[in-house]
């Protein structure tokens, strides 16, 4: 299969082992992995689903053979993979923050193995078959509602926050000539990096891997913060999903003229519940997205996962709440009513996965009866 970058056309090859992974670092043996999906689409009920996830042996390793069989998981092609390489080396070289898929770039750089060591959490070792001395950094996950962790010296939390910091400290190179360098490998090395981004979101999706850098964050102050979360996300894709967002599908807007934009229209395919109004829905959607519970799902987001449902209750929120209504082919068929709970669903933006700097993506926002 041949795809177009920058105006060339490049095979996409196996180029045997691209990393190795310490499999100890990433999951134990016959872990029972929850995640949550949306079932129904046109009912909006998110509903959880177990999958067994079996590992044998002491080592996981793998290669770009893996890829091919991979890919039927994601909605990425290998087009949308080397566009997302060349994303994250433009990102680089702009001086942005680094990320896993750098580290593994800056790994075959530097030659040598890369051991990462994450608190309250088991290390994780890349390229561990290569002998040489490993490099050592230390990561140390995003504080809660922040939005990215940092890459410091094992043992030195206040002397470094950059990744090329703490390796320029073991290789006896600048931090700024490292940086370029990998820029550099990455850019005549797009292929092989857009293989390192399908075998991490694999893993991230499977395994739960820990060091990545942003994807998803929510610190708005008001309503009207929220207001632009879900605006932004109304009609939208995300990423890793063939769908796009549809949270104004669940608030009245009489004026709206979208099969999606309001609960009138939306209705038209089946019953719903939906807010009185726009206005109520940012309102209380400032405060859900702000709740412990929601703010933990945006952290597990930033993780790696890739789609997260939350069931929001009154106690939690601490406001006086407004009422929904139900609505069936276009018209409300009920009196206002208490609202009993929220339900929130919520990825990453298309094309922001490793953004730090993005806002979450609401997929669907509603109240329950």
């Amino acid at each position: 299969m041949e795809d177009d970058v920058n105006g060339k056309k490049r095979k996409l090859e196996n180029k045997g082992q691209v990393t190795n992974f310490n499999s100890n670092t990433l999951m134990t043996s016959n872990v029972d992995e929850e995640y949550l999906q949306e079932q129904n689409e046109q009912n909006d009920q998110p509903k959880m689903k177990k999958q067994k996830v079996e590992h044998q042996g002491s080592s996981l390793g793998l290669s770009s053979n893996d890829i091919s069989a991979r890919e039927p998981e994601t909605d990425f092609s290998k087009q949308n993979l080397l566009k997302e390489a060349e994303k994250l080396t433009n990102e680089l070289e702009a001086n942005g923050p680094a990320g896993l898929v750098h580290l593994l770039a800056l790994c075959r750089l530097i030659e040598r193995p890369v051991k990462v060591l994450i608190p309250e959490d088991q290390d994780l070792v890349i390229d561990e078959q290569n002998t040489k001395e490993p490099v050592n950094v230390e990561y140390l996950p995003p504080e809660p509602g922040g939005s990215s962790g940092h890459w410091v010296s094992p043992g030195r939390h206040l002397s470094n926050n950059c990744l090329f910091d703490v390796v320029a400290c073991q290789t006896e190179k600048s931090s700024n000539d490292l940086r370029k360098a990998t820029v550099q490998w990455m850019r005549a090395n797009l292929i092989t990096v857009a293989e390192f981004i399908a075998v991490i979101e694999e893993l991230q999706r499977t395994q739960n891997i820990q060091v990545m850098t942003g994807g998803a964050k929510y610190n708005g102050s008001s309503k009207r913060d929220a207001k632009k979360v879900i605006d932004n996300s109304q009609n939208q894709p995300c990423h890793a999903h063939n769908a796009t967002g549809h949270p104004r599908g669940h608030a009245s807007h009489p004026d709206a003229t979208g099969q999606n934009d309001s609960v009138e229209n939306y209705s038209m395919n089946g019953w719903k519940t939906g807010f009185l109004s726009r206005n109520d829905q940012d309102f209380v959607g400032h405060y859900v997205l702000s709740t412990p519970k929601v703010q933990r799902a945006i952290q597990e987001l930033n993780k790696g996962a890739i789609n997260q449902a939350v069931d929001v209750f009154p106690e939690e929120l601490d406001i006086e709440l407004p009422k929904l209504k139900e609505y069936r082919q276009g018209v409300a068929i009920s009196a206002p009513q208490t609202i009993r709970s929220f339900t929130i669903v919520l990825r990453h933006h298309e094309g922001k996965f490793h953004n730090k700097d993005a806002d979450v993506f609401v997929h669907t926002f509603y109240p329950r009866k």
